[in-house]
């Protein structure tokens, strides 16, 4: 299939005048190409037939799929389609809708005669000439489709990242995958229908629902949406979102769904059945926000997710350069018709948080995306980003504790060796964090984690984490924690509660690979190894190139018996982590645990060196 941007790049490469020179502009949008495989094996065996059902279907695909998704033909070949979509969700929504109604167009011919699709998906920026696209994403999209098996969707990490698995689609991770004429590797993710996890969950081990809180609700609040979509009006929705979450956090009489998972559904359309079968919420507080000059208005609605009953809604007002001290009055009442709209009988008052300036807001933003991303690049560029932002903001609280976590995450992905100066850094900057906000539940979780996992100091590290759980009975990073610490203090039922609680908390969080990790590293202390490979499989589908997944599902299926795949398991963490011996594992461990020396001797009946 041949890219016709090679024609406009050839085109401005030869010096037209300036008056006949292309109308060309950037846009960006969603790429997807899709390719009908063997084409010239059908073509060669049913020719008139073969372009009949190929062009019943390209009509198909103008007048009534792509309407429905707000997308649009931008090339068309004769064996494949270029479209273009302003969202990810839409983009993949399309691309299910095209494989399933050929299908079905085709379920009486046989099998040898059918057409299959293949497709790539990728979010860039390209250019556009009139209706047609050119540029770098155009062929992207193309060696992504090209890559694919018969039938199958694949999609680059920026495509991914703007997906929720299990809502939009069931997303594995590929790993890195050479292509043609790149330098280099792709990172490439496969997109299945959703209702395909559903399938394939029935035949597996159900994992036991989350540890129940009896009579407390469980409330998502989700940020404002802005009409305009502007990025410094989505941080202003962010912002208020997360005072009214403060607010809320000490409660122990309401269940909070972390911001992590909610902020997903800021600017997607969504329903409260939805947010009822992937947040598990029994409530939602919702809404949006806008400028009118100087003035900023916002509209909460409160709603019940099993009815999609509205049960109140308020509008609130003010001068946008009031917001900051207005931002205590209005939540104050908020947060009180919210707790007495879920008749409870009271509520605690959480400390008000600093706003920083908006393009702060933003920074942060995209800092702690980064950070929670797959890629190696972008996690290094998050380090810069905070230390920009703590410089800019040097009384700040909350990049200094994301910095302090980033630390943690550096060692546990193995960008760096564990180091007792590394721990010292990450140790600074959590306690100037505790040292400004002294109640700021994240940064207590934050500082049990780093006593815990580059410090070794166990007892210290429970006491972080009981106080940040006495601040915020919700606080989702402390629940997680909260596994490790357990498990490596001999404490596995407690560990595992947490993992549940963890779990609960954040039910689609964009690091959800590493929740999934930490609950099946909890499982295995436990000796509850069939969860265990629940929840580890769903980690390394998420994320195949997080070594401590890889290096736990080699201990659980030897533990289970399952030697040939603890074998390959074994291969693909020699892969990631060359050189690796039961030495060195062993060498790794913070403080000496049984259960630590029994995994290792599991990765050594699978194959693994001694030294």
């Amino acid at each position: 299939m041949k890219n016709s941007s090679h024609r406009g790049a050839e085109a401005l490469r030869t010096g037209a005048s300036q008056q006949d020179a292309p109308d060309w502009h950037r846009v960006l949008c969603v790429m997807v190409v899709v390719d009908m495989v063997e084409s010239v094996r059908l073509m060669s065996e049913d020719e008139e037939g073969t372009v009949l059902r190929w062009q019943a279907f390209v009509h198909e695909v103008q007048t009534r799929i792509l309407p429905s998704f707000a997308g649009r033909l931008a090339n068309k070949w004769g064996d494949g389609l270029v479209l273009e979509f302003s969202a990810c969700l839409h983009a993949v929504a399309a691309v299910n809708t095209l494989h399933r109604s050929l299908a079905e167009q085709q379920l009486a011919l046989p099998l040898s005669r059918r057409i299959w699709l293949r497709a790539g998906l990728h979010w860039c920026s390209v250019l556009r000439l009139a209706n047609e696209v050119y540029g770098v994403g155009v062929n992207t999209a193309a060696r992504l489709a090209a890559l694919a098996a018969p039938g199958e969707t694949l999609c680059s990490e920026a495509a991914r990242d703007q997906l929720i698995d299990g809502l939009d689609a069931r997303i594995e991770d590929l790993g890195d995958c050479w292509v043609k004429h790149l330098s280099q590797p792709l990172r490439v993710f496969r997109l299945s229908p959703p209702h395909l996890q559903e399938l394939r969950a029935k035949e597996a081990m159900p994992a036991p629902p989350p540890a129940p809180l009896v009579g407390v609700p469980t409330l998502a609040v989700i940020p404002l949406r802005s009409a305009n979509l502007e990025p410094q009006a989505a941080a202003l929705g962010e912002w208020v979102a997360q005072a009214v979450m403060d607010a809320l956090l000490p409660c122990p009489d309401v269940r909070l769904i972390s911001r992590m998972s909610t902020r997903l559904f800021q600017n997607r359309d969504w329903t409260s059945l939805q947010l009822q079968e992937v947040l598990h919420a029994d409530y939602v507080l919702s809404g949006s926000v806008q400028w009118r000059g100087a003035t900023i208005e916002m509209t909460w609605m409160f709603r019940a997710t099993r009815s999609e009953q509205v049960i109140w809604q308020q509008r609130i007002t003010g001068k946008g350069s009031d917001v900051r001290r207005a931002a205590v009055r209005w939540r104050e009442a908020l947060v009180a018709r919210v707790l007495q709209s879920l008749q409870q009988d009271a509520w605690q008052q959480g400390q008000a948080r600093p706003l920083p300036a908006l393009n702060s807001s933003l920074l942060l933003m995209v800092a702690v995306q980064a950070m929670h991303g797959s890629s190696g690049a972008s996690f290094g560029q998050a380090r810069a980003q905070l230390e920009a932002l703590i410089e800019r903001h040097p009384r700040l609280a909350a990049p200094r504790s994301w910095l302090a976590l980033w630390h943690v995450l550096s060692v546990t992905r193995g960008v760096v060796e564990a180091s007792p100066d590394w721990a010292q850094q990450a140790l600074r900057q959590v306690r100037h964090a505790l040292d400004l906000e002294p109640h700021n539940d994240q940064a207590w979780a934050t500082q049990g984690f780093v006593q815990c996992h580059l410090l070794g100091d166990l007892d210290r590290a429970t006491e972080s984490i009981q106080r940040a759980l006495s601040l915020a009975p919700s606080q989702p990073w402390a629940w997680l924690f909260k596994t490790t610490i357990d498990s490596l203090r001999g404490r596995t039922a407690d560990a595992f509660h947490a993992a549940q609680q963890a779990l609960a908390l954040s039910p689609i969080d964009p690091l959800k690979y590493y929740h999934c990790c930490l609950a099946g590293h909890a499982a295995a202390f436990d000796h509850r190894n069939h969860q265990a490979l629940a929840w580890l499989t769903q980690s390394w589908r998420l994320n195949r190139v997080h070594a401590p997944t890889v290096r736990m599902l080699v201990v659980v299926h030897q533990t289970l018996g399952h030697t040939q795949e603890a074998k390959q398991f074994l291969r693909e963490l020699l892969v990631l982590e060359p050189g690796l011996t039961v030495e060195k594992y062993l060498g790794r461990i913070p403080v000496g645990h049984a259960e630590r020396r029994r995994f290792a001797a599991r990765m050594a009946e699978a194959g693994l060196p001694q030294r």
